[in-house]
């Protein structure tokens, strides 16, 4: 059902969809099931349909080494994270990033989306103790200026999408799983489910977390993922196979006569026309790369981009929306001056401490796959729903900082505190650095220091191989690593185009570390998964510490240890922020492009502030919820 070049250039249609991959295809889906709608979807990579490579999902992370299925975006050096450089790998190809993910479904903390803000009624109040009773709730996003974008409204959105399958009895009763309380949806065409096997020593690992005193988490999908508890993965059990936009949203749809998909197909700018009597542009069409051309399709309605956070914003530069100093740079004619374009952006980011197993130890792990014999074991297993192929990386845990570094955490709050402070005196002349004020008054909220209060924003993940540096793994050992990730960074990175000639890549510049807190949040979060490797059940299964390794103990050799060997967890969003345009904003609460009539950016880069969640169903909800504008069915508030 996939288009050729005639059926594309030089035609019209209603909506022109830049990027099949997770939101783009949500959201072509929901446009084409109107049949009086055209919908175009231009994707650069290839179809990669029943692609095995891709639909085998213990092959996550085995796509990076191959061109033909993800982007190898550089970055540049990063001075304040020892001169580091390196790519970021996204996904290429129908189905974008879903098709190439770790597969773990997540969503944020109803606090990280809702928070509570005093209202004026309180403010005259007599009674100080009338405070509870008349707390409003608005959303962090909506604080920012986004009205209607609430939890419960992006709940829904999200729901829709799901479709959790129940585990079985042996693995739900082990691993504190409940699913009949969940607020999770049931019916949705993404299939989310548990591996069919769930070795013992993953329940080991949880049991330690419990120990010291982290709770059982029955209901991580209520609003609270605080706690420790088994994920669900997007895998379809009947196949075990990935269940992914391309399976979910396209192939599904792909024989819809009003639904057009052409790939290998690079977009190079949007087209736009001269601004009208109130200094708005029309989006018309798109100019794209097809088999070594240039050609032009034509959109009636709306040009919408879901390229990724990191090509979005170099389309709107290409086309001459953004920065008047990058476009000038680049020697880009302007049509709309929109400084926060390629600014704002926020990567999850994680240092790995790697474990290795006792010869006992009830985990089996994926370094053992090295061994041809072990692998030749593990394919036969596979054929009776048994073993690694069958397995995958299920252990999760959310902790607030009063919880992680209970002692820390009022030094920790004080010194963001001091960041506001220092920030809002340089003045506000700034759109971007006024935005940023805003957000970091947020983060001082989800940092609270006092017990039970804040976002549970330090994730840790367990994974079953060595995912960590410097020190090697030896030869037919087995190893865990615990991925301790810090979702709320206070750091910001920018993507700007450097030429007008699109195949030209952009700048990326990561920011890493370019605030000190993060460091100081990420040694905290390492002294506090080292108490817990020293206590049973975990320590029983524990052989040594590879990395960072026992020598590792100086606050100075942690932090630096930190700095050369953290890495990536491929969330990056903020490059199009949703975010008034006096603040840095680049698109409003209805996803359009400020200075445009037609032109929407619809992929995680609109997120004007990170969440302590993967990304994978907050961009398939972002699909949904653009369907919903688009159709006039968003709440209008």
């Amino acid at each position: 059902m996939l288009a050729q070049i005639d059926d594309v250039a030089k035609k019209t249609f209603d909506y022109v969809i830049v990027g099949g991959g997770t939101a783009g295809l949500t959201l072509a889906a929901r446009l084409s099931a109107d049949p009086s709608k055209s919908v175009l979807v231009l994707e650069a990579g290839e179809a990669h349909l029943d692609n095995q490579d891709i639909l085998a999902v213990q092959a996550y992370g085995s796509h990076f080494a191959n061109d033909g299925y993800v982007y190898r975006h550089k970055w540049i050096a990063q001075k304040h994270a020892a001169n580091r450089e390196g790519v970021w790998e996204r996904g290429k190809g129908l189905g974008g990033s879903s098709g190439v993910n770790f597969l773990g479904w997540f969503r944020p903390p109803t606090q990280d989306i809702d928070g509570e803000f005093l209202s004026s009624e309180w403010l005259t109040a007599r009674d100080p103790s009338s405070f509870k009773f008349l707390m409003v709730l608005f959303s962090d996003w909506e604080t920012l200026g986004n009205p209607g974008w609430s939890f419960a409204n992006y709940l829904e959105r999200v729901k829709r999408t799901e479709g959790l399958i129940d585990p079985n009895k042996d693995i739900a009763e082990r691993n504190y799983i409940n699913v009949k309380d969940w607020k999770i949806g049931r019916d949705g065409p993404v299939k989310l489910s548990w591996p069919a096997v769930v070795d013992e020593g993953e329940s080991r690992i949880l049991d330690t977390f419990h120990i010291d005193g982290f709770r059982k988490n029955q209901t991580p999908y209520n609003g609270d993922p605080a706690g420790f508890w088994l994920v669900p993965s997007s895998r379809d059990p009947k196949t075990n196979t990935r269940s992914y936009a391309t399976t979910a949203f396209y192939q599904p749809n792909a024989s819809r006569p009003n639904l057009t998909v052409l790939v290998t197909a690079t977009a190079r700018q949007v087209l736009l026309s001269s601004a009208d009597a109130n200094g708005e542009v029309r989006a018309t069409g798109v100019e794209f790369e097809h088999g070594g051309k240039v050609h032009q399709v034509h959109a009636n309605k709306e040009v919408i981009l879901s390229a990724g956070t990191l090509t979005s914003s170099h389309l709107l530069e290409l086309s001459g929306i953004g920065s008047r100093d990058v476009l000038n740079k680049a020697s880009i004619p302007i049509k709309i001056e929109l400084p926060g374009v390629g600014e704002n952006l926020q990567e999850h980011i994680y240092s790995g401490v790697s474990y290795e197993l006792t010869d006992d130890a009830p985990l089996d792990t994926l370094d053992i796959l090295r061994d041809p014999a072990v692998l030749a074991k593990h394919l036969e297993l596979a054929k009776e729903g048994k073993g690694l192929f069958h397995a995958g990386c299920v252990g999760v845990g959310f902790l607030a900082l009063s919880q992680l570094s209970p002692k820390r955490a009022p030094e920790l709050h004080a010194k963001i505190g001091k960041i506001i402070q220092e920030l809002e005196s340089e003045g506000d002349a700034d759109p971007v650095k006024k935005g940023l004020v805003e957000q970091y008054k947020l983060l001082k909220q989800r940092y609270s220091d006092k017990e039970g209060e804040g976002s549970p924003g330090f994730e840790w993940i367990s994974f079953p191989a060595c995912l960590s540096t410097p020190n090697l793994p030896t030869p037919g050992k087995r190893y865990v690593t615990m991925m301790l990730v810090l979702n709320h960074g206070f750091s910001r990175g920018t993507v700007h185009a450097v030429s007008k000639d699109p195949s030209v890549p952009p700048e990326i510049d990561p920011g890493y570390l370019s605030q000190n807190i993060d460091l100081d949040l990420m040694y905290e979060h390492l002294l506090r998964m080292r108490q817990v490797a020293s206590l049973p059940p975990f320590k029983d299964i524990i052989a040594r510490e590879l990395n960072p390794g026992p020598e590792v103990t100086s606050k100075e050799d942690v932090k630096a240890w930190i700095r050369n060997s953290f890495m990536t967890i491929y969330h990056t969003i903020g490059t199009n922020s949703m975010l008034p345009k006096e603040k840095g904003g680049v698109v409003s609460p209805e996803l359009k492009v400020y200075g445009t009539k037609n032109l929407r950016v619809v992929d995680i880069s609109v997120l004007p502030l990170h969440i302590a969640a993967n990304t994978q169903s907050t961009a398939y909800g972002l699909g949904e919820i653009a369907g919903d504008i688009i159709e006039g069915k968003w709440p209008k508030v």
